[in-house]
């Protein structure tokens, strides 16, 4: 049967000094090959359809994971990103996102490899100036608004698991602090800290962060008093816990 033939622009150079995370997920390598697809309108109905359960599919699976994760950020950011291409889906200036320029996105999506995911999932590619753009793989708007609604109750229902239960100290201050940088990268600095004082809670206790060389002293004051909160509270959440765990057991 007749069939039309669709080249894919090739792209021969990677977007410069951006994070591996984000280079693995969404770069897209050289491609020298040209795809075909079938002129019928139902097989191509299905293969859009089968498309769309697995971009659905992988999304809740990265919401699911976000949520045990407590990624609160990541998922609001998320939230946001899918409510305005919903509510303007006609809008082209909505499909891109400024990962290059601006440093809140990219701060948000370098600690979350599931949120990446989920954009990749939803259409969102790596362009040559370091931009996330959404690529709407040949669909029309009105096509792609299904999966951006799915898309949006699915966060929804994430931030509402998320939300109904507090974070634990430990991952509020992970996440009030810059992404910690792998082990071994240049610019890295491992920061450890031993507590003489604060009682026998505290005493002999040693918390250690690596930070980027772009981190303040702002941001260490805040990993060591935090962590000293946390040392100084852990016995009273333990007590409470048991506490708990031995009221319930009682009932």
């Amino acid at each position: 049967g007749a069939c039309s033939v669709r080249l894919l622009r090739p792209v021969h150079t990677q977007p410069p000094d951006l994070p591996t995370s984000i280079r693995s997920h969404f770069y897209q390598a050289p491609r020298t090959y040209s795809t075909l697809h079938s002129a019928h309108l139902s097989k191509s109905a299905t293969h859009h359809h089968n498309m769309a359960d697995a971009h659905v599919a992988s999304m809740e699976q990265r919401a699911n994971n976000m949520v045990a994760q407590r990624a609160e950020p990541a998922l609001r950011l998320l939230h946001t990103i899918v409510t305005s291409l919903h509510e303007n889906a006609a809008d082209p200036r909505y499909r891109r996102l400024p990962y290059s320029t601006n440093r809140k996105l990219r701060s948000v999506l370098d600690k979350s490899t599931d949120g990446q995911a989920f954009l990749m999932a939803l259409g969102y590619r790596l362009d040559r100036t370091g931009d996330l753009t959404l690529d709407l793989r040949g669909r029309s708007v009105d096509g792609v608004r299904p999966l951006y609604s799915s898309a949006l109750s699915t966060l929804s229902r994430a931030l509402q698991q998320l939300t109904s239960s507090p974070a634990p100290r430990e991952v509020q201050l992970d996440q009030s602090l810059p992404p910690q940088p792998a082990e071994g990268s240049a610019g890295v600095t491992s920061v450890t800290v031993k507590f003489v004082k604060g009682g026998p809670d505290l005493h002999g206790t040693v918390v250690s962060r690596r930070f980027d060389a772009g981190d303040t002293l702002r941001d260490v004051k805040r990993f060591v008093e935090g962590s000293m909160e946390i040392e100084l509270a852990r016995p009273r959440d333990e007590e409470a816990a048991f506490s708990s765990s031995s009221s319930a057991a009682a009932a």
